[in-house]
C-alpha cells in the first residue's frame, strides 16, 4: 500500500470492504471511502504534521499546506 500512497490505498480499502460486508447504497459508500481518507490525510498532514505516504502521482502545496 506504501506505492498507492495513502488517500489511495484507504480509498480502496474503504469502498471493497464496504462491499464486501454487503452495502446497498453505492452512492454512500464512494463518497465515504474518497471523503474520509482525504479528511484524515488533510488532518494528520496540516495540523500534527505527520507524514504520511503521498500521492503517488502528484502533491500540490499552497503555502505551507500540502493539498494533495
Amino acid at each position: 500500500f506504501n506505492l498507492l500512497g495513502f488517500v489511495l490505498s484507504s480509498t480502496l480499502l474503504i469502498f471493497f470492504l464496504s462491499q464486501y460486508m454487503g452495502d446497498v447504497n453505492h452512492y454512500i459508500s464512494t463518497s465515504i471511502a474518497i471523503i474520509f481518507p482525504l479528511i484524515v490525510f488533510g488532518i494528520f498532514v496540516n495540523v500534527m504534521h505527520v507524514f504520511l505516504p503521498e500521492f503517488p502521482f502528484f502533491e500540490i502545496r499552497i503555502g505551507n499546506y500540502l493539498i494533495m
